[in-house]
């Protein structure tokens, strides 16, 4: 190799390792800068959920079924607050005095008492939780009857327009929690597949009672929609409670 030619190698592989130390620190610098967090994903024994440090209400909720599930676990008033979200985004019990709202838990399928966490939980009107408590037992029926396989079940509350171009949603308390104006559920009906049911329920008694499952059944693509968030597109690479899906 001649000297030209080993110049021009040794400036061109300088050249090239200052571009990837470059990129490298470019990398570094951008996957360690601190950000803001509103919404928080919590792992707990019987479910995963994230919650909406804006509305005070949770964004999903997610627990798996199996065939030894055969009762839900409710209170009308959950037990705890979740010291894994920060305090000043928490909703408190006192935020549903003199309402005409209970805390509703979005997930009933707990293993115990011990997790009905406010943070899991949204304003529903009694009827309206009373008739949500139904639709889960429903759903546990369907489930048991036509799957053996375990299942995941996501649940949770959903701010839809409810006038042309008007989007207004009420609050309560002086923590200002979100009054959802509509829940969804979905069933992914094996974990090996994407087979799947959903549905969207208005946070009304009247409408709520009035029909079937089935006459509020919708597309999973609409709950995306409404919800912001994308369902995970391949149940079965997961070991869910360990490898929870990850949203």
């Amino acid at each position: 190799m001649s000297n030209e030619n080993r110049r021009i190698f040794i400036i061109l592989g300088v050249f090239f390792l200052g571009f990837l130390g470059g990129v490298f620190v470019y990398f570094l610098s951008t996957r360690t800068i601190p950000t803001p967090e509103s919404s928080f994903k919590v792992v707990k024994h019987s479910c995963i959920y994230s919650f909406n440090g804006k509305t005070k209400n949770p964004n999903w909720v997610v627990q798996r079924l199996n065939q030894k599930q055969d009762k839900i676990v409710a209170s009308s008033i959950p037990l705890n607050e979740d010291q894994e979200i920060p305090s000043e985004m928490r909703p408190i019990l006192e935020d549903y005095k003199n309402t005409s709202f209970l805390p509703g838990q979005i997930s009933l399928f707990n293993k115990s008492l011990e997790e009905n966490f406010l943070t899991k939980c949204c304003p529903m009107k009694p009827k309206v939780f009373e008739t949500w408590k139904k639709i889960h037992l429903n759903v546990l029926e369907r489930f048991k009857k036509s799957r053996q396989e375990d299942c995941l079940l996501f649940s949770g509350p959903l701010f839809m327009d409810t006038k042309e171009n008007t989007f207004k949603y009420k609050t309560i308390g002086q923590n200002q929690v979100a009054v959802p104006t509509h829940f969804f559920m979905i069933i992914f009906n094996s974990i090996k597949t994407n087979d799947y049911s959903a549905w969207i329920f208005p946070n009304d008694e009247t409408i709520m009672n009035d029909h079937s499952l089935d006459f509020f059944s919708v597309k999973k693509e609409t709950i995306e929609k409404e919800g912001g968030f994308a369902f995970p597109k391949h149940l079965g690479i997961y070991s869910y409670p360990s490898s929870p899906p990850k949203m």
